[in-house]
């Protein structure tokens, strides 16, 4: 994979995303420029619904979504434990395969697979679906492929829980709702520069800092800043 292919595949999967957006299409032809970009076989999307059960969103072949039905009706499989662990789950061997799943992985090396990735979609905290790759050469995706993996699968879902349509109400009302934020963010940083006697550049790193420390929006940080200030404290 190369830089520049890498960053033309998800420029043209980001236009497609602030389109007119229909998810299957989306979907579909995000999982072939991952096929294609991280030079794999197959890729499929999995998701988990609200009874628990696990079914097939997406998947760029026969063979892949065939696998991912067995994974999901075996509760067994690289996909499913990238869900339900909620982390990257990845086995680069035959040998590897067979051995962390034994059941669906004798059916992943029968369908020609010899080494997998699934890597969790989350929404609010939570992982909800995964995207699975399947290789029929024995390989490790790179830090870097991992990193661009995550990438895509947090398009996908923001393709998936975004609204179809956004009229130009509901979009004014965001855009007003932001630039509100940014206000209460500048008078925080404006506090931070006088309690701390710095300019504004530290005093915004320093806002940074503390939403990132505390895990937490920069704007209610900011707000908190703000209203504490107001108080006299």
């Amino acid at each position: 994979m190369t830089d520049r292919t890498a960053a033309h595949a998800l420029a043209s999967t980001t236009s497609a995303l602030v389109g007119g957006l229909n998810v299957t299409d989306f979907l579909a032809r995000m999982l072939g420029d991952v096929v294609e970009l991280f030079d794999v076989d197959s890729a499929a999307v999995l998701v988990a619904l609200p009874d628990g059960a696990l079914d097939v969103l997406s998947a760029t072949s026969h063979e892949a979504t065939a696998l991912e039905v067995y994974q999901a009706q075996r509760h067994e499989g690289p996909c499913v434990d990238a869900i339900r662990g909620d982390g990257v789950v990845s086995a680069s061997s035959a040998d590897e395969v067979a051995r962390r799943w034994p059941d669906v992985g004798t059916r992943m090396l029968a369908t020609g697979y010899r080494s997998v990735c699934a890597t969790p979609m989350h929404w609010q905290g939570a992982a909800f679906a995964g995207i699975n790759v399947f290789a029929s050469a024995e390989r490790a995706l790179t830090t870097a492929d991992l990193a661009t993996l995550r990438t895509f699968a947090d398009l996908a879902t923001l393709a998936i829980v975004s609204p179809d349509q956004l009229d130009g109400g509901a979009l004014a009302a965001r855009v007003a709702r932001a630039l509100d934020e940014r206000v209460v963010v500048e008078q925080a940083k404006g506090v931070i520069a006088y309690r701390d006697e710095v300019d504004t550049a530290e005093a915004y790193r320093r806002l940074l800092a503390l939403a990132s420390a505390a895990g937490r929006p920069l704007d209610e940080v900011a707000a908190e800043l703000v209203t504490a200030a107001a108080r006299g404290r």
